[in-house]
């Protein structure tokens, strides 16, 4: 195919050079005070039909070298493309993904496939930006002297949300779901949330399932997002089907409640009574 593409450009570059010696010989010709005779335009309108048609054939064979050259260029470029999708689906997390992006936006050679990097590296754009943040929220934590006694430490929040964007976009084994029980310190002694955290913990656990127990202090139990005066498992919106799951199993008594931040592959379920 390449042959036929080079000899289609040669032949393209004889029929513009071909008019060229026409033209400057006639101009010589005409330039010498030589008499043109009737026959010569006969012939001269023979040849111009003749070069007409002609270039109408290297124009229509300019066409088919164009259509060979652009098939070609779209089955190199699908070829690349699915080693980029394999790239992409690889990278474990959002900062690799962002890295691969920028690097074929500047170094993939052809115009259409870098800018599908440079729009896929802006719809990354907002994603990146978060993690970075959650990134540096965690680094700030993680130098203070946090509680131990705290059940749910602003840091634990910020790694689960960050994990998010932790993980490959194709999963070849199922992440497990992490589950934190929470009992109420205020109700341990007189209703023995305690016992049933940890029973709850034992059930969850041989289903598979990454289970903690942890103790609500009356403290934090005050403060604003928590205020748990009944039975609930939170879970966000996207996993609501896993925090139903969890509920039947524990014996569906207790109230789902949607959490607006990110949590993903975590319920948390709060025991009172």
């Amino acid at each position: 195919m390449e042959s036929a593409v080079n000899f289609l450009s040669f032949i393209s570059l004889i029929y513009v050079i071909l008019p060229i010696l026409f033209l400057i010989g006639l101009g010589i010709y005409l330039a010498a005070g030589k008499p043109v005779p009737s026959s010569g335009y006969e012939k001269i309108i023979e040849i111009s039909k003749w070069y007409i048609v002609s270039v109408a054939l290297v124009f229509s064979g300019n066409l088919v070298k164009d259509g060979f050259t652009e098939r070609e260029t779209g089955i190199k470029e699908m070829q690349v493309y699915d080693k980029y999708v394999d790239l992409i689906l690889e990278a474990d997390n959002i900062e690799k993904r962002w890295k691969l992006a920028e690097y074929f936006a500047t170094v993939t050679p052809t115009d259409r496939l870098r800018e599908r990097w440079v729009e896929y590296q802006g719809k990354l754009q907002d994603d990146y930006d978060e993690y970075k943040k959650l990134l540096a929220d965690e680094q700030k934590l993680e130098k203070l002297d946090t509680s131990a006694t705290d059940p749910e430490s602003a840091l634990e929040i910020i790694q689960r949300q960050k994990a998010v964007y932790e993980r490959p976009l194709v999963s070849k084994e199922p992440t497990p779901f992490r589950v934190d029980i929470f009992y109420l310190e205020e109700t341990m002694a007189s209703r023995d949330s305690k016992g049933k955290a940890n029973q709850l913990a034992q059930q969850l656990a041989s289903t598979g399932y990454l289970v903690k127990v942890k103790k609500l202090t009356t403290a934090k139990n005050a403060e604003a997002g928590y205020r748990v005066k009944n039975n609930q498992i939170r879970s966000e919106a996207s996993e609501l089907d896993v925090a139903s799951g969890v509920n039947a199993l524990i014996g569906g008594e207790y109230e789902i409640i949607t959490i607006s931040y990110k949590t993903p592959n975590y319920i948390s379920v709060f025991v009172v009574d």
